[in-house]
C-alpha cells in the first residue's frame, strides 16, 4: 500500500481504507526490501506484485500467491514475519516451554507502554533502541 493513496487503492481498500492507511501503511506487513521504491510508488497492487515475482529478494516471494493487498493481507504477513523473527531471534521471545502471544499489528506506538515514536517521525523507540524503517538505519 503506497503512501499517497490513489483512486485505485481507495476502491481496492474498501470503504475504510482512511483508517486501514492510517493504521497500517508503515508497519512490518506493509513493507518490503526494493529497489524500485520510485518506480513503484503509487502504482496499483497488480503491478507492483509483477515487479515483486522479479525480485531477488526472497522476502518478496510472498507476494507471488497474493491476489489483493487489502487489510486481511497485510496483516496475515504481519503476523507471518513476526513469527519468522521470534523463530530467528529466540532472545526477543518467550522461552520455548512459554505461549507466547499473538503478535500486536497495527497499533500506534503512541498507544503501545514503553514505544515511543521517535522525533523524526520514522521507526519506533524502545529502551533506548531505535529502527528506523524509512532510512534503513538501525542504531543501539
Amino acid at each position: 500500500m503506497p503512501q499517497t493513496l490513489t483512486e485505485w487503492w481507495e476502491h481496492h481498500l474498501g470503504d475504510d481504507f482512511g483508517a486501514t492507511h492510517e493504521l497500517l501503511l508503515h508497519t512490518i506487513g506493509n513493507l518490503t526490501l526494493t529497489g524500485y521504491n520510485s518506480e513503484l510508488s503509487n502504482a496499483d497492487f497488480p503491478a507492483k506484485r509483477r515487479r515483486f515475482e522479479e525480485s531477488h529478494v526472497s522476502l518478496n516471494t510472498w507476494f507471488q500467491d497474493q491476489t489483493q493487498w487489502n487489510e486481511t493481507a497485510i496483516r496475515k504477513r504481519a503476523e507471518a514475519l513476526a513469527e519468522r523473527a521470534l523463530a530467528v531471534w529466540k532472545y526477543f521471545g518467550k522461552p520455548d516451554d512459554e505461549p507466547r502471544a499473538a503478535p500486536v499489528v497495527g497499533v500506534r506506538a503512541k498507544d503501545r507502554p514503553g514505544i515511543q515514536p521517535p522525533s523524526s517521525g520514522r521507526g519506533l523507540q524502545a529502551g533506548g533502541a531505535r529502527a528506523s524503517l524509512g532510512q534503513s538505519s538501525f542504531e543501539r
